[in-house]
């Protein structure tokens, strides 16, 4: 743990921005079934307040807040990697940081399987947290390079499974031009393409969306069992298609930007002032385009495979990503601003304790074993949810920082990579 005196205060506001950034994407998923989540037509969604909030969340905070929240857990690890010397208690800085990512691994399988928040991200940080070491004693332009290359040959991969439908529909084709003389794995690729045809039909989707209503605002086993699959499903398949890859890339370029000084509010404002314009000027087309094709395409995999067969969206992120990282550093630097950094570092610095505050939070607000608000609030009322988390999370963290050095989740992971209980460090008011 950073003592409090050395903490830059610049990566702890970003790092406080990014937290309660995430809670954009991630209060859809709390709060409603995931094909009413990715598809508008579920409720009818495509006019008023509720379509207004999903263009805006899905064009301009889509991942992006991820994307920066890697970035920071990057150069935390750098930081940690390059300052922690040999301890009097035993162990050397590799040591000390795979202790952490372990811990780390457990309350992510803790968020997702005892607090029932399937997407959990703790669980891939610390994969991908391990793969980074390696690679830590790079000079940035290397740093660069590799993630290059790694962000490439995702979107790469990411297009092709796309294009899945397109593949099946070809092959169905192909089956039913065979008439009866097509093969047994002919016959399959038509029986795969109706299974895929069913499922994109709005009474399937709704059905679908039905049933998770229904475990999730059921009894906390009826819950827990849902969760586990699902949570199976993302921790597996899903991490090594997409979260991996995406996680270990951010991670890797926030290394290199923290040893460059941009993550710490080292340079000019003139370059943050670049930074910003490019990265929305990059992001902000992909990520548009991509979202009028899914509207246009009324979500149909096979009509948005058609229309945008190469899959750019993570060149988009990204930036979008420094996009914000160059506006929020900027606006740290300027006096009209002087207070947002010293607003939002409390929250960054408790960024382990909030990100599994909103867990607690949002399974209280909206799952049956609490207020049961699944399903019933609109899309856009979502936010005042999300108002509410922030506000309670500024007080808090304002609050606890007063009496305490660390949140007390940084205390118990501090204490399970230490392997030994670590005092509670109250602030020195001497």
């Amino acid at each position: 743990m950073t003592n409090p005196s050395t903490r830059i205060q610049t990566l702890d506001a970003l790092r406080g921005a990014a937290l309660l950034g995430i809670l954009l994407m991630n209060i859809l998923w709390f709060g409603l079934p995931e094909k009413t989540v990715e598809d508008l037509g579920i409720r009818g969604e495509y006019s008023g307040w509720n379509y207004i909030s999903w263009w805006v969340v899905e064009v301009f905070f889509h991942g992006t807040m991820r994307g920066m929240f890697s970035m920071l857990f990057g150069a935390s690890a750098l930081l940690i990697l390059e300052k922690y010397t040999t301890k009097s208690d035993g162990g050397t800085a590799a040591e000390y940081y795979f202790r952490r990512l372990l811990a780390l691994f457990i309350f992510g399988l803790l968020n997702a399987y005892i607090l029932l928040w399937p997407g959990d991200i703790l669980y891939t940080y610390a994969l991908a947290g391990m793969f980074i070491f390696p690679l830590y004693r790079l000079s940035p332009k290397r740093m660069f390079t590799v993630a290059g290359i790694v962000m490439v040959l995702s979107c790469l991969k990411s297009s092709w499974q796309q294009q899945k439908p397109v593949r099946l529909k070809e092959a169905a084709d192909a089956a039913m031009a065979a008439g009866t003389r097509a093969t047994e794995a002919q016959k399959g690729d038509l029986e795969a393409w109706k299974s895929f045809e069913m499922k994109q039909t709005m009474a399937h989707k709704k059905s679908e969306a039905d049933g998770q209503v229904a475990c999730t605002l059921g009894d906390v086993s009826t819950l827990f069992f849902y969760n586990a699959g699902v949570v199976y499903f993302l921790e597996t398949e899903f991490t090594y298609d997409f979260f991996f890859l995406d996680a270990f890339t951010f991670m890797l370029i926030g290394m290199a930007l923290f040893r460059l000084g941009v993550l710490s509010g080292k340079k000019s404002r003139q370059f943050y002032l670049l930074l910003s314009v490019a990265g929305f000027a990059i992001g902000f087309p992909i990520y548009y385009h991509a979202a009028m094709v899914k509207a246009e395409s009324a979500f149909n995999p096979l009509e948005i495979a058609l229309r945008h067969p190469l899959h750019l969206e993570q060149f988009g992120r990204l930036g979008l990503t420094l996009g914000y990282i160059g506006l929020l550093n900027l606006m740290f630097q300027l006096p009209v601003f002087s207070r947002l950094a010293g607003l939002l570092s409390p929250v960054g610095r408790m960024a382990f304790t909030n990100y599994l505050m909103q867990s607690i939070l949002c399974g209280l607000i909206f799952y049956g074993f609490g207020f049961g608000l699944f399903n019933q609030l609109q899309r856009f009322e979502l936010y005042y949810v999300v108002a509410a988390v922030w506000l309670f999370q500024l007080v808090f963290s304002h609050i606890w920082l007063r009496f305490y050095n660390t949140g007390p989740f940084e205390w118990l992971w501090r204490s399970a990579a230490k392997w030994e209980w670590q005092k509670f460090e109250k602030v020195n008011k001497s």
